[in-house]
């Protein structure tokens, strides 16, 4: 037991270090170099992040997603209803605290979960859904 849980905390020390994310979270889910994520879903919506940490202890998470561009004191719309949509899938499927990060190639940002956005996301999921199949 003790081996499996030393393992999950160790386990993406470079994704933890990418997102500044202390060395103990454990890793629930990544997406990254190989790796293949959990897919996340809530009401019809579903996505797998870049990266999904714990707090071994407390109900505690850390979302990320990776960018492959600078920051440049922008972050994109599409970007950040990315990133919005995944704390908010997180936060609506697990019991604890949330939080989103999202890291470009020089810079990592920590933009605020916006519970109203996530809300009317999840709301046009069938208006967005319409549009995609319109498009096929």
């Amino acid at each position: 037991m003790v081996c499996i849980w030393s393992f999950r905390i160790l386990r993406g020390f470079g994704a933890k270090k990418l997102f500044n994310v202390p060395w103990y979270y454990c890793v629930m889910s990544l997406d990254i170099g190989g790796s293949k994520g959990a897919l996340y879903r809530y009401k019809g919506v579903a996505g797998i992040p870049d990266a999904v940490f714990r707090h071994p202890l407390w109900p505690m998470y850390i979302v990320g997603e990776i960018k492959g561009r600078k920051f440049n004191n922008e972050c994109r719309p599409h970007e950040w209803n990315q990133l919005m949509l995944y704390v908010g899938i997180v936060n609506s499927t697990t019991i604890g605290t949330v939080r989103g990060a999202l890291h470009y190639k020089d810079k990592t940002i920590w933009p605020p979960f916006d519970k109203k956005a996530f809300k009317l996301m999840i709301e046009q999921r069938h208006h967005a859904i319409n549009i995609l199949n319109q498009l096929r």
